[in-house]
């Protein structure tokens, strides 16, 4: 698994925390749901410092970026990230309370995974 980090350092005269959450809850989520190499992703903030970005952790190798969905936030910004880091993840292990509904169907080692390298 890969998992991208990026975000944006926000400077006077850019699109504001508040601007880019309303312009999130305006387009649809739904179409990174299609995206199947995508596991997960959140999109962040800061308001102090502002800051803005996502986490994305991506089965494989991340898809060319001509088959993911417009990146909405670039293009209100009208720059690329001032961050972008990437990483191999080594281990991943999921909260108790998140799976104690699938504990029937799940075993201890399929909530706590250590990657192949």
């Amino acid at each position: 698994m890969i998992m991208e980090c990026v975000w944006w350092e926000l400077a006077p005269g850019e699109p504001d925390i508040e601007q880019l959450q309303m312009q999130l809850e305006q387009i649809d989520l739904a179409v990174w749901q299609r995206i199947d190499a995508l596991h997960t992703k959140y999109w962040i903030m800061n308001k102090t410092p502002p800051r803005w970005g996502a986490v994305m952790l991506w089965r494989g190798e991340k898809p060319a970026l001509t088959v993911l969905p417009l990146n909405v936030a670039a293009e209100a910004i009208g720059r690329p990230p001032d961050v972008r880091l990437r990483f191999t993840v080594a281990a991943s292990c999921l909260n108790e309370s998140i799976i104690a509904p699938w504990a029937s169907v799940l075993s201890q080692e399929e909530t706590c995974i250590t990657m192949p390298s």
